[in-house]
């Protein structure tokens, strides 16, 4: 009577989820053609199981439509691909969904996106088997590390390859290349530890990467992180100007104060904790702070080491945020990071540089 239908996640607000690298098989027609029937219902009010709700009869078939559009579209082109006896790698560097329409707010490739989606397609259809031989049977990731990386002349050669290709932005290559160093010398440089990197933009790698675990990058992890774009080396550069220069014309607070007398005051780092247990949060800020105040009482020691720490923190959030650079701008040099976190020596630059990095 109320015509309300409930999706589910057939409708999430992003590119459909069927081809999630993560889980069971997708079946992208049959979720066209569960959208249809959806249509067909004439629903007056949609509510999917993540987004907002959508009003209106012909507002909800124009939005499940062109969900099934985009899958069926793929299921088409993947299949008279796949009859014309292409293989996988062409199909997936071939078949594309228009720009106009991923676009859009509820096809948007955030999450899933057509590339793997046309992977689910393909398992469906033609097995997992993608017809490279070497595939079919391969040898171990290591042999085939240690392997390619001799030919390279080490893994270092391989690892320098790929800081370049990281550089110019060819991160899927840059991807190959940081494998084979890895499953080579697993050992050497942190290559286990640090295999994850934040990959996506300029069409050269999934967006929804950074979803499913990141793509391994693990001897250009360090790279990968800490490199900045030209826009983004100029903004952190005059940013860092600017907080320097209020920096030494600001006064200390009281309360920035209060933590760098409680520092001077304590004799040993563990007896901060009781000498902090009226501040409200733990003392983090404080420790930090402590070696420096057991040295100098001077005042300048304290705003020195918030400079020095909210210069890495604004380095990592122009690395890591997923944002166009005039946004991170914006909010770089808006109260909060300019006055808020950096100029005022308190413990929200220690607290907004680890929540950045416990998100990276």
């Amino acid at each position: 009577e109320k015509k309300w239908m409930f999706t589910g996640d057939f409708v999430i607000w992003n590119f459909p989820n069927a081809g999630n690298p993560q889980k069971v098989q997708r079946y992208a027609l049959e979720w066209a053609h569960a959208l249809r029937a959806m249509i067909a219902q004439g629903p007056e009010l949609l509510v999917p199981a993540h987004g907002l709700p959508i009003r209106g009869k012909k507002r909800i078939a124009s939005v499940l439509g062109d969900i099934a559009g985009a899958l069926e579209a793929l299921v088409q082109q993947v299949l008279e691909m796949m009859n014309a006896g292409e293989t996988l790698d062409s199909i997936i560097h071939t078949v594309k969904v228009p720009a106009e329409v991923l676009a859009k707010p509820y096809l948007r490739p955030l999450y899933d996106e057509p590339e793997f989606v046309v992977r689910g397609i393909w398992r469906l259809y033609g097995g997992w088997w993608d017809g490279a031989a070497s595939r079919l049977k391969p040898a171990p990731d290591s042999v085939l590390g240690t392997e390619i990386a001799s030919l390279a002349g080490g893994a270092d050669v391989l690892i320098a390859r790929a800081k370049g290709l990281a550089e110019d932005g060819d991160l899927r290559l840059a991807c190959h290349l940081a494998d084979f160093a890895a499953w080579a010398a697993p050992n050497e440089q942190g290559n286990l530890q640090g295999r994850r990197t934040r990959v996506g933009g300029g069409g050269q790698a999934a967006p929804a990467v950074t979803r499913f675990g990141r793509a391994a990058l693990s001897p250009v992890a360090g790279l990968g992180r800490a490199a900045l774009s030209p826009a983004d080396r100029l903004t952190w550069a005059v940013h860092s100007l600017l907080v320097a220069v209020l920096v030494w014309r600001h006064e200390p607070w009281r309360d920035e104060l209060q933590a760098w007398s409680i520092a001077m005051a304590t004799d040993t780092p563990w007896g901060l904790f009781p000498n902090t247990r009226l501040e409200g949060r733990p003392p983090g800020w404080q420790l930090l702070l402590w070696p420096f105040a057991q040295i100098t009482t001077s005042v300048r020691v304290l705003q020195l080491v918030a400079f020095i720490v909210g210069l890495v923190a604004a380095w990592w959030w122009l690395r890591l945020a997923s944002l166009a650079w005039w946004l991170k701008a914006l909010v770089m040099f808006g109260f909060l990071f300019t006055g808020g976190y950096f100029v005022h020596a308190r413990d929200y630059v220690l607290s907004f540089m680890l929540l950045v990095l416990s998100v990276a």
